[in-house]
């Protein structure tokens, strides 16, 4: 009876830590795809909201890939949640470079027309 105990005792032990692996990649999953879902809303912006608000779209972004890698750093097997993951930085790592370039050219444009 004891030897049955124990197994079933096994059972439930390893059904959690199962289950335990299944919210964290389930947590992985869900912060990559908040953060794609976050490149690909603030792609679509204008580029003058998104110059003038830049200093937001940038924190945003740290928090949300910083959460993200923070969850894949809690699972095995993250090849596939991974890739998105660089698809979507280098998406707004090309993103980010537009915007730069434009910041420029208003900095550009402004000494220009009024120099100092």
């Amino acid at each position: 009876m004891k030897s049955f105990e124990r197994i079933v005792i096994g059972c439930f032990a390893l059904l959690s830590i199962i289950s335990c692996k299944n919210v964290e990649r389930q947590n992985a999953e869900k912060k990559v795809k908040i953060y794609s879902q976050f490149v690909d809303s603030v792609e679509v912006l204008q580029t003058k909201t998104a110059v003038n608000n830049w200093n937001d779209i940038q924190h945003q972004n740290d928090l949300k890939i910083v959460n993200a890698k923070i969850a894949l750093n809690k699972i095995n097997n993250k090849e596939t949640i991974e890739k998105e993951l660089n698809e979507s930085t280098i998406q707004f790592e090309l993103f980010k470079s537009k915007i730069m370039v434009e910041q420029e050219k208003i900095k550009l444009e402004t000494t220009t027309i009024n120099p100092e």
